[in-house]
């Protein structure tokens, strides 16, 4: 039993409105059940079709109840009544989707007779209770012309109407009215309809991460807006019926492919989210991917390209049809012509050789302040030319000279031509970024990257780029459009983006060192942002392990200013006063590195070893955590001492203790003791214990996890059973109470070089003396007193003498102490 004749059943029962607004209601829930299987078989249009027609089913069967009602069995025929249901706006042009409102309007007579008010009420009521989401105008018919001229919105939703029932009679007296409204003041409605549509562009100005499908830019709103300026001239009652002049055929079919794919977008939106839904959140595409039988990237991709097809068509056209870019008579030979700083283009012509039209825009790129539809129309071309190669990146090079880039290559983008011009940018078109942080797809991204390096608003940077020479400016401006060239491929991008501007650089016949420059600058650029925000600046390790990437202080100066050019690009409040303060703080330290060369060559050498330590097998099979403790180590000694495989060996025993301490005694042809610990080490104690025994080397390196490695080697191995002592005096070397003898020794102040300096972190103290019984536990006691912690140690004895190397950490104890150090060490008398 259909609808319809379950309500005549209840009719003839005489059941009251809330029971058939129930049987109604549940009818309605049960198609709305049905969309997900009626969605897999009708995509795009056919399925908002078939979902409006369904709807004005459900609103015909309310609207015959009522009749009835109100009748009983001498209903009128339906034109007899005074009343006509007219579908508005999307409803109205047969693209409703599945959560939005009903947009009604419901037209009258009142005419005697007829209980016209109270008709329209009752149905309002039905409806309501229904639970269908409406929206919804009453008019008198005479007083549609004067609502019309309140506001342009309701003109609007009144030249879109479509008949749905009642009186057909109403119906054509409305329809020969809305022919009057159409002309009523045609100008002003166009003119309100272009500035909401130049409004909207200010508020979406470009295709973002979550695009709003309905009312962004390059949405269904922009295709609408085209309709109704070309319904308000033509009187057309489709975009479709334009003249040939207006809109090409090529042009009507890709903007009806891109607006069939952004109706399936909306459509599975709302199935998805069980709602209204119009902004394509990142968090919903799997979901809405899934369910288009496409890969998330793949959507994406289509989505960001129909909708910039929709931007880029909707305004051509709409720009035809108010006259904006047409000349009737014109020179042959000048196609594109300059009117008050404005690129203008003549209609219904097609740019062919780019070559000669770049050298034209290159002479007046110094007054071309903006680039019109009209040129963009123009440069739009399936079948560009470039008839000369060397002149056309000799054309490249020389645009990348200048400061007002970034409006040229936006209208080339707009034009779908900017890939010729850059060939890599072709493969980040519409590429997306699911990474929570940027907020623009790859293209928009590197576009907006230029355009902030041509519009600095922090001071301090903007002083950094007008200090470059005009070449550096250059190299800045092609490394801050193609640093992110090398994304979407399997490779790490910064690295493939590295070998593409080296290449792109090479081609346009750069000197070697600013293609050496570039290079640098795509393969760090997202080095200064991650040091800066995750890592210690004031860490002399990280500091010049940075530097010595980019070797030189220009370097420097351009990547800072290329990091805060991508970071402003990535979207609003990106570029904080925090890390505006972070990257400045980065800048002047490591500026400052760059005057010590004996450290960078240090960690130039560090680096070198990193390297080797990172590729060696042991290493490898540590856990990644481990792995990254063991290279963030402070000392270089550490690196430049032990080859990797002796490395990853203490590594591992580190990993594998969860004791506070251990050790090993190798007692071969020398005695030798290795020590790990968390806890306090009496190392004094150990040593003046151990003072019969000649120290060679003892090795003392801070590790991580606030663990210390100790290695002491002796000039002669011991006895078997003594081995039993030393790991008694080991033990007891963990109380920090014990106490030995020290011994008298012979240190003169020559012989002892303190340098508080040598780093940020860390104090160097230098002992070269005559080698002596308990030296070393000598000034370590001395150090235990005070308090002074060894970072790392390098004790030797050569020919007789005691050349030790100490680096202290700079706790506050001992460079303020350093007098009263020299004092308890030297000799007295």
């Amino acid at each position: 039993m259909n609808l319809q004749q379950k309500i005549e059943e209840l009719i003839s029962q005489k059941a009251d409105d809330f029971e058939v607004a129930k049987v109604i209601r549940e009818e309605i829930k049960e198609y709305f059940q049905s969309l997900e299987h009626i969605f897999n078989e009708n995509w795009g249009k056919k399925f908002l079709v078939k979902h409006t027609k369904s709807i004005d089913n459900f609103l015909k069967v309310i609207y015959t109840y009522v009749i009835r009602k109100y009748f009983e069995n001498y209903s009128p025929m339906h034109n007899a009544v005074p009343i006509s249901l007219v579908a508005l706006g999307s409803y109205g042009r047969e693209q409703l989707c599945v959560y939005s409102d009903i947009d009604l309007m419901i037209v009258y007579k009142d005419i005697k007779g007829y209980n016209t008010k109270e008709i329209i009420e009752s149905i309002l009521n039905m409806i309501w209770d229904s639970n269908l989401k409406l929206g919804h105008r009453v008019h008198e018919i005479n007083d549609l012309i004067p609502a019309s001229k309140t506001d342009h919105s309701i003109k609007t939703a009144l030249i879109e109407s479509r008949f749905l029932c009642g009186s057909k009679f109403i119906w054509i007296e409305t329809e020969n009215i809305l022919n009057i409204i159409r002309k009523i003041d045609q100008e002003r409605f166009i003119q309100q309809k272009l500035e909401d549509f130049y409004t909207r562009e200010k508020k979406y100005p470009i295709i973002n991460m979550n695009p709003n499908i309905k009312s962004g830019v390059g949405s269904l709103r922009d295709v609408n807006t085209l309709f109704w300026i070309a319904n308000a001239i033509y009187n057309i009652p489709k975009i479709r019926n334009l003249p040939e002049e207006i809109m090409s055929e090529k042009d009507y079919s890709e903007l009806i492919g891109s607006v069939e794919l952004l109706y399936r977008i909306r459509v599975a939106l709302h199935l998805v989210s069980k709602k209204k839904q119009d902004v394509l959140r990142i968090e919903l595409i799997p979901e809405i991917s899934q369910k288009l039988h496409l890969s998330q990237i793949r959507l994406a991709q289509k989505t960001f390209k129909a909708m910039q097809t929709i931007k880029v068509i909707t305004r051509i056209i709409i720009n035809n049809i108010t006259k904006q870019g047409i000349l009737k008579e014109y020179n042959p030979d000048q196609k594109i012509y300059i009117e008050n700083g404005t690129i203008k283009a003549v209609a219904n012509q097609k740019c062919f050789d780019l070559v000669s039209r770049l050298e034209y825009i290159l002479e007046n790129i110094s007054i071309i302040k903006n680039y019109d539809i009209s040129f963009i129309n123009y440069m739009r071309s399936d079948q560009i030319q470039i008839k000369d190669n060397q002149k056309f990146k000799t054309i490249i090079k020389k645009l990348f000279e200048h400061t007002n880039l970034y409006p040229l290559f936006s209208s080339f983008y707009d034009a779908n031509i900017l890939h010729y011009c850059i060939p890599p940018f072709q493969k980040i078109k519409y590429l997306p970024q699911f990474d929570g942080y940027h907020q623009y797809p790859v293209d928009i991204h590197s576009l907006r990257t230029l355009n902030a390096l041509e519009n600095i608003e922090d001071e301090n940077v903007k002083n950094m780029y007008n200090s470059l020479s005009e070449d550096e400016k250059t190299i800045l401006r092609i490394s801050s459009f193609l640093h992110d060239m090398g994304k979407g491929r399997k490779k790490d991008h910064s690295e493939l983006g590295a070998i593409i501007i080296r290449s792109f650089t090479s081609a346009l016949n750069f000197e070697d060192k600013y293609i050496r420059y570039a290079s640098v600058l795509v393969k760090y650029h997202t080095m200064m942002s991650n040091i800066a925000s995750r890592e210690d600046i004031y860490s002399d390790k990280t500091i010049f392990s940075f530097i010595i990437k980019l070797k030189e202080p220009i370097v420097l100066k351009l990547l800072y200013i290329l990091t805060y050019a991508d970071i402003d690009s990535v979207g609003k409040g990106a570029y904080s006063n925090f890390n505006a303060r972070l990257l400045k703080e980065l800048y002047f330290i490591a500026l400052s590195a760059f005057e010590n060369k004996l450290l960078i060559n240090e960690a130039t050498k560090r680096t070198k070893k990193e390297r080797e330590l990172k590729k060696f097998p042991d290493f490898q099979r540590l856990p990644p955590s481990v792995q990254k403790k063991v290279l963030n180590i402070e000392s270089n000694l550490l690196f430049f001492m032990y080859k990797p495989s002796k490395i990853s060996q203490i590594a591992y025993w580190i990993q594998q203790i969860h004791k506070k301490y251990d050790y090993k005694i190798y007692n071969g042809t020398t005695l030798t003791i290795e020590i790990i610990r968390s806890s306090d080490l009496n190392l004094g104690y150990l040593l003046g214990k151990l003072s019969n025994l000649d120290i060679i080397t003892m090795d003392i390196f801070k590790i991580f996890n606030n663990i210390k490695y100790f290695k002491i080697s002796f000039l002669e191995k011991i006895l078997d059973e003594e081995v039993f002592y030393i790991e008694k005096i080991i033990q007891d070397s963990f109380d920090m109470n014990k106490k030995t003898k020290q011994k008298e020794l012979i240190i003169h102040d020559r012989e002892i070089t303190i340098n508080c300096n040598h780093s940020k972190s860390y104090a160097r103290m230098s002992i070269d003396c005559k080698n002596q019984a308990g030296l070393v536990a000598n000034f370590i006691s001395v150090f235990d007193d005070i308090g002074i912690s060894i970072a790392s140690a390098k004790i030797q004895t050569i020919r007789n003498r005691a050349k030790n190397q100490l680096l202290i950490e700079k706790n506050g104890n001992f460079c303020s102490n350093q007098e009263k150090i020299i004092e308890k060490l030297i000799t007295k008398g």
